[in-house]
């Protein structure tokens, strides 16, 4: 549901915001190191890091109808709410290039991008405005922007 991209991942750094993000109590993200596996014929494929947003935490699914596909924001729960806020700033602190965020049903097209700081995308979160066609740079440098925009569907990160 969650598509997160962080530009410069380490695994270092993965894992001390992933303690972050559990310490401060803010909705649970998992980390994921990077790898690289022997495929035939002596081909490696390399898989990056990836630090997950999970969708559910020991009480539930975030969202308050998670059948619901048709709503033009995301409800969601909420406890849920200030937990997913605090997460997307604590994103922006560990994240000195800035990250790229996108709540979406697999599938769904971008409609548009918008570029804006953590504590306006915590404020999103907290007013439920947080759209399923829209992807948020949060505090990424203008290139990654323009990169993402001519690359519109990009893989999981």
């Amino acid at each position: 549901m969650f598509d997160l991209e962080l530009p410069g991942l380490t695994p270092a750094g993965g894992r001390a915001l992933e303690q972050a993000v559990a310490d401060a109590g803010a909705w649970p993200v998992r980390f994921e190191p990077g790898r690289e596996e022997q495929r035939w014929f002596g081909i490696r494929k390399a898989y990056p890091s990836v630090l997950e947003i999970l969708t559910e935490d020991g009480r539930g699914h975030i969202l308050v109808d998670p059948s619901d596909w048709n709503e033009d924001a995301w409800v969601f729960r909420p406890d849920a709410v200030p937990r997913l806020a605090r997460l997307v700033e604590l994103l922006a602190d560990h994240a000195p290039e800035g990250y790229v965020f996108r709540a979406t049903w697999s599938g769904s097209p971008i409609d548009r991008s918008e570029e804006l700081a953590a504590v306006d995308l915590a404020e999103r979160v907290r007013s439920e405005a947080v759209n399923d066609h829209t992807r948020y740079f949060v505090g990424v440098d203008p290139r990654l922007v323009e990169s993402a925009r001519r690359h519109p569907h990009p893989g999981r990160h």
